[in-house]
């Protein structure tokens, strides 16, 4: 079986209900049996999958983010003049890139 596609624009069209299927570009709809397909019947299968590392470590608080500290100079801050200036340094790029 093939799954038909919209007579009118071309369009696969999407089941509706247990017996009818509809195109969700121009609206046109006709039964399963009009079209050949006799009883559709639709099937979900999923597996669970865990979590990927980077959200369990979000959810514990313990990301490169949250353990990332600031390093402090005593050079007058260009910007406001407070004495003491903090930053800290960031991988932007892959480490070979540019290789």
């Amino acid at each position: 079986m093939t799954w038909p596609f919209c007579a009118q624009c071309g369009t696969i069209l999407t089941l509706q209900d247990i017996d009818s299927v509809e195109c969700d570009y121009c609206g046109f709809t006709a039964s399963c049996e009009s079209l050949g397909l006799g009883q559709v019947s639709v099937v979900t299968r999923s597996k669970a999958r865990p979590p990927p590392q980077w959200l369990e470590e979000l959810n514990r608080g313990d990301s490169a983010a949250a353990e990332m500290k600031r390093a402090t100079v005593e050079e007058p801050c260009p910007k406001c003049g407070h004495p003491e200036m903090s930053f800290y340094t960031m991988q932007l790029r892959s480490a070979d890139e540019g290789q």
